[in-house]
């Protein structure tokens, strides 16, 4: 899904903020912008190691240097999601996020307004609003963006995911993401209120709404996390041209602050026709509907991967299936209810060699049910919604999980076969 303009140059940018790259924006056959190697470079292969890009932190938006007018929102040490722990989702607005996105906000302000009090409260250069002001017309459009992200799908689009994990998750987030907006349309307000009316800056409360929930869309689907001190808290912060980088299930480029620099090396050699792609996280990209939820696109897993795993419901019992491996809990609930059906009985934990071919079959009737059903629901869903590029996320996911299902209920009849 591509959803940012053409080819776009990005020297201009990288001139104004001081960022080297050896790689430059194209798109692909199927119309999606990535980062490849520079051909004007000298065309060969960049080598494991070598440098792809590097962004002086000085050019980046960091989370712990707020705009004036975000500071009185809430205190600095009060943050909702403890920042050292890695495994706290993306999608879940924390405060960094809320900081982060008022950064946003004020250079989105400066950048419109060019005569305001708003350019004066920050002191910024003018080579680095400018670089700044080029790299935000290079962003993707906030409403193609908006309609990718589930947190703003609609219930009904949501239920026809068929995935009662995303549903979960956007549950969870919606709270945390309202609680963003509010804090941010207060710094708005007390950031509009102190400024001079000569200023020319005022906002609508829609308005506002509006604005903030775009920046945290960019904040949520474009924010990198360093650690710039092992006896610190992570940072989190918006790095021009860097984020123009993929997400790849297979990436061959990793990342790291090198003393003020974020530095894109090669983990592999590189060749001049490959994408260049990093690896945004296990755990705000595994599996594939997390990866949806968080940034908004659904990840190129091979086929049998088992960190793609689905949810199946097989006799009263859920659990995640994908791979090669069979979840216990699934092969004792089926094992169970054909016992009963015999008129035996089994309760949990009793029985050797519970994993017959029938109790293989039972199960993979039931994922091969659950496919089906996967592909039935497209075809209900499309008579009923008009959002066309949300619905084309919820059945391209669909999709994904009908494919998981129908490899592992094979897997399961082969080796129900094999007994």
């Amino acid at each position: 899904l591509n959803l940012h303009a053409s080819d776009i140059d990005i020297s201009d940018v990288c001139s104004l903020l001081d960022i080297e790259a050896r790689a430059v924006p194209r798109q692909n056959d199927a119309g999606i912008r990535g980062m490849y190697p520079d051909l004007t470079d000298d065309g060969s292969v960049i080598k494991e190691g070598e440098s792809v890009l590097s962004v002086p932190l000085s050019s980046c938006l960091r989370d712990d240097m707020p705009p004036w007018w975000l500071s009185s929102a809430f205190p600095d040490d009060d943050d909702d999601i403890d920042d050292s722990d890695e495994d706290n989702d993306d999608y879940y607005a924390s405060q960094w996020a809320t900081r982060l996105a008022a950064s946003l906000l004020n250079l989105k302000l400066l950048s419109n307004n060019a005569s305001a009090v708003v350019r004066n409260i920050d002191n910024t250069s003018k080579k680095y609003e400018q670089g700044m002001r080029l790299w935000l017309s290079m962003l993707p459009n906030a409403n193609t963006l908006r309609a990718s992200l589930p947190i703003h799908w609609s219930p009904d689009i949501l239920q026809s995911t068929r995935c009662q994990a995303l549903e979960l998750a956007v549950d969870s987030a919606y709270f945390g993401r309202a609680n963003a907006v509010a804090d941010l349309i207060d710094g708005l307000n007390k950031m509009c209120a102190d400024l001079d009316p000569s200023t020319g800056i005022e906002l609508k409360k829609d308005d506002m709404s509006a604005l903030c929930n775009d920046s945290l869309d960019i904040v949520q689907t474009r924010t990198c996390r360093v650690i710039a001190d092992e006896s610190m808290a992570p940072m989190r912060i918006l790095a021009p041209v860097f984020d123009f980088l993929n997400h790849g299930t297979n990436p061959n480029a990793g990342f790291a602050l090198e003393s003020d620099l974020l530095v894109v090396r090669a983990t592999r050699d590189i060749l001049p026709t490959e994408e260049i792609l990093i690896d945004y996280g296990e755990s705000s990209t595994v599996p594939a509907w997390r990866c949806l939820t968080s940034y908004g696109f659904l990840p190129d897993f091979d086929e049998g991967d088992e960190r793609n795993a689905v949810e199946i419901l097989v006799d009263g019992v859920r659990a995640n299936v994908g791979g090669d491996s069979v979840p216990f809990e699934l092969v004792e609930a089926a094992a169970i209810r054909l016992a009963r059906e015999d008129g035996i009985t089994l309760e949990e934990g009793e029985g050797e060699n519970i994993f017959t071919s029938a109790v293989a079959l039972r199960i993979a009737d039931r994922a091969t049910e659950e496919a089906q059903q996967l592909l039935c629901e497209s075809r209900d869903l499309e008579l009923a919604t008009g959002d066309t590029y949300s619905l084309n996320l919820a059945a391209a996911l669909r999709l994904s999980h009908h494919k998981v299902l129908t490899s592992w209920s094979a897997g399961l009849r082969e080796y129900a076969n094999s007994q």
